[in-house]
């Protein structure tokens, strides 16, 4: 998502938290903070053009910026990962995904395109969640079930897979992962951590994985308002974007999101709400 946290420095200082916000006008050029990908993500879905379906207003006093989207879903996942000194942000819906490319437009050009056109040996439609592994060019979807490890430099998913959950990720629920994301460093040092964690999120729960001893930490699974306080009480996330440049993650639901900051692992923005 790169540039989804630079509000401040794109002229989008603060982003409008009411439940319903008013259209006031098109989208702004350079105007490249949350609320403008996330509105060219949902014009994409919308109209399948790159520029920004839906209303945004980067205001004249340069105080917040306003969304108005139609009443469809962000995403069902989405995931950010660097490669080949470029960082972007996919946003899968159904059978088809967006990119977005640090720097760039809200949505590149030539999007939304189908998934089966370019993510060799992924499903179809319907990916629930997805990361980047920090130890390999890997990336990990997961749908019902299942789990499949694309290979990214070969640009296709390794032979053999999909692979049933429960029989390659110890301790972790067996189905319907709704999102995931890796532990930032700070929170590795912070914490004492000899591993990278692994944050998987389902309902109103989540679980720690530690990626090296490969298995889920004892005493999860957790309440995520236990750990993450400030999120929703009934959870169901769709996606969770770490972005350490900037110090936040991007929580994800159908119809809203929240900005949590790393280093003080409290809320700073939302949750800002497109319905």
């Amino acid at each position: 998502m790169s540039s989804v946290a630079t509000g401040a420095a794109s002229g989008c200082a603060a982003l409008a938290t009411t439940a319903k916000p008013v259209c006031r006008g098109p989208a702004r050029n350079g105007c490249y903070g949350a609320a403008c990908v996330i509105g060219g993500v949902l014009g994409a879905w919308k109209g399948g053009a790159h520029e920004p379906g839906c209303c945004l207003d980067h205001m004249s006093d340069g105080a917040k910026c306003v969304v108005k989207a139609p009443e469809i879903p962000l995403c069902d996942t989405a995931l950010t990962f660097h490669f080949n000194g470029e960082y972007r942000a996919y946003f899968f819906l159904g059978n088809q995904y967006v990119r977005h490319t640090a720097g760039g437009n809200p949505v590149d050009s030539g999007y939304p395109a189908k998934v089966e056109d370019y993510w060799k040996g992924l499903w179809t439609s319907g990916v629930q969640a997805a990361l980047q592994w920090p130890t390999n060019d890997r990336l990990y979807f997961f749908h019902g079930d299942e789990y499949t490890r694309f290979h990214v430099r070969n640009d296709e998913a390794d032979w053999g897979y999909p692979k049933k959950i429960r029989d390659e990720w110890k301790g972790l629920w067996e189905r319907d992962i709704d999102a995931a994301f890796i532990s930032p460093a700070v929170w590795d040092e912070r914490y004492g951590w000899d591993s990278k964690k692994a944050f998987f999120f389902k309902g109103d729960e989540y679980m720690r994985y530690d990626i090296n001893r490969e298995e889920v930490d004892s005493g999860f699974p957790k309440k995520i308002t236990r750990t993450f306080p400030g999120l929703w009480q009934d959870g169901n996330l769709k996606a969770a974007i770490v972005e350490e440049a900037t110090g936040k993650i991007y929580f994800l639901r159908s119809y809203d999101y929240l900005v949590y900051d790393i280093d003080t692992e409290k809320p700073v923005e939302g949750p800002i709400t497109w319905q």
